[in-house]
């Protein structure tokens, strides 16, 4: 198996000259990262987005609201979401950018952590060069509306990162550890995997320390819970017990599969299947399916293997996914194949790659040219995959943007003042574009509603008929004959 620092004692502390030295790694793996997904900005924004948006705005009603969401707890994001609205409104390039920027901090982070854990240069720049274009990030780092992953992370490592020190001999670093775990909580109630996670470093970095210092990151968990039951949220993303989200089976599967999806994405998810329809004829596309279930299952055993038999940091990696999964583990099947609750997981992921480069680097020789030359052109031809791959999946993501405008601007110029209560008929638009009935009442300062149930519209409903051929041409507008404003507003 891998080698690497993994004794019992106390690992010795950092040098200040060594830590500073890995300043220009850190720059050029946060460039990396920010521009892998980078052609994403300025793109539209689509679906949950324009929820998120809606909330944004009622937010801006009152500091209280803030502390109310539609996902659970997630009043760090909500903070970030409403200050990124009230000064840029729909401009959806602060949003993206926002998220470029956390992501890159997040590297630098997991450069900081394999550093204080492995001490070897060569473990930091392949920790980091993974963690900055993997392709499973592509979801969280290109969606704004599943972008609290990625903030959730810098937290989770902020926590870690503090523990650590705090282990080496930092006291001052506790009480970081535990106000980055609070915030952990407060982004993404999934933050709970941080003292599992501290658990962990602890078993198997500081097996000899006394443990009772874990217990100051509870008081983080018992606000968590005062918070919930004071100011609860509106809904649940997923309710425990419902279809989508319930202990069953699948949690085994689910967590046998974590590990390897973060390389081998699964390709029965319907994003991913819907590429592959798009680039494959029907027998290639059975043929990746199978190639790479067959791939993610070997991986799977062999995750398990290094569970069971790794050095300590090897075994620190490997559980460092399957804790960080833990959140996601009862999601029905299909939702548990989202990339972006591989987000944080994944940081154990590259923990195991710099471990390999440790690995690799003991094995060359300074004579040896050619496995020189072959780790480079690994390096390479992963960056070139992962850019490639961004490009593509984030591509298709937020395919049709400019269609999405142009609907919108067709409905502006018909009705540029809207009155409260108006209801807006959105008619023949495809099934992938609907979303935009989520944007239109985004764009009038008075509350209005927008529908793409167009059967029966009530009286006085302004009623858009969009050409099949075109989604962007109108093919016919016209309202309905009108009542009373306060009967539409009864029945709206």
């Amino acid at each position: 198996m891998l080698q690497a620092n993994s004794t019992c004692d106390t690992p010795p502390q950092p040098q200040a000259q060594s830590t500073l030295a890995l300043l220009p790694a850190l720059l050029i793996v946060g460039f990396i990262a920010a521009a892998a997904y980078s052609p994403i900005v300025g793109a539209y924004f689509r679906n949950d987005d324009f929820s998120w948006l809606r909330v944004a705005r009622e937010w801006e009603a009152g500091t209280r609201s803030l502390a109310y969401g539609d996902t659970g707890v997630t009043l760090v994001y909500n903070l970030i979401y409403s200050a990124i609205h009230r000064v840029w409104r729909l401009d959806p390039r602060p949003y993206f950018q926002s998220l470029l920027v956390c992501h890159a901090i997040d590297c630098c982070l997991v450069m900081i952590l394999v550093w204080l854990l492995v001490r070897r240069r060569v473990a930091v720049r392949a920790s980091g060069l993974f963690f900055a274009a993997l392709l499973s990030h592509h979801e969280a780092v290109t969606w704004p509306a599943a972008g609290l992953h990625v903030f959730v992370g810098a937290f989770v490592l902020a926590a870690v990162i503090f523990w650590v020190l705090y282990r080496q001999g930092r006291t001052w670093a506790l009480p970081l550890s535990v106000l980055s775990t609070l915030l952990a909580l407060f982004t993404k109630d999934s933050g709970v995997v941080v003292l599992p996670v501290l658990a962990a470093v602890d078993w198997l970095v500081f097996p000899k320390v006394r443990r009772t210092a874990l217990l100051w990151h509870l008081g983080a968990y018992v606000i968590l819970l005062a918070w919930r039951f004071t100011l609860p949220p509106l809904a649940e993303a997923m309710e425990p017990g419902s279809e989508h989200y319930y202990v069953g089976l699948h949690v085994f599967t689910n967590l046998a599969y974590a590990v390897p999806q973060m390389l081998v994405p699964d390709l029965r998810f319907e994003n991913y299947l819907a590429l592959l329809q798009q680039l494959l004829p029907p027998p290639g596309v059975r043929a990746a399916l199978i190639l790479g279930h067959a791939s993610i299952i070997l991986l799977a055993v062999a995750s398990l293997w290094g569970l069971w038999r790794g050095t300590a940091l090897v075994r620190l990696g490997i559980l460092w996914c399957y804790l960080c999964f833990l959140p996601f583990a009862p999601f029905s099947y299909d939702y548990a194949r989202a990339p972006r609750y591989l987000y944080v997981p994944s940081v154990g992921l590259a923990l195991l790659v710099g471990l390999s480069a440790v690995r690799f680097a003991d094995y060359v020789k300074p004579g040896m040219r050619l496995q020189r030359f072959v780790a480079a052109a690994l390096v390479i031809a992963y960056l070139g995959g992962a850019f490639a791959f961004a490009g593509m999946v984030s591509s298709n993501r937020l395919r049709d943007s400019h269609l999405r405008r142009s609907i919108i601007r067709q409905v502006l110029e018909h009705v540029p003042v809207a009155h409260s209560g108006d209801v807006f008929c959105l008619c023949g638009l495809p099934k992938h574009l609907r979303d935009v009935a989520g944007a239109v009442p985004l764009y009038y300062s008075k509350p209005v509603v927008a529908t793409t149930e167009c059967d029966s519209p009530p009286p006085g409903a302004y009623v858009f008929r969009f050409s099949t051929a075109d989604p962007t041409q109108v093919a016919e507008f016209l309202r309905s004959p009108p009542r009373s404003r306060e009967s539409t507003h009864g029945r709206w």
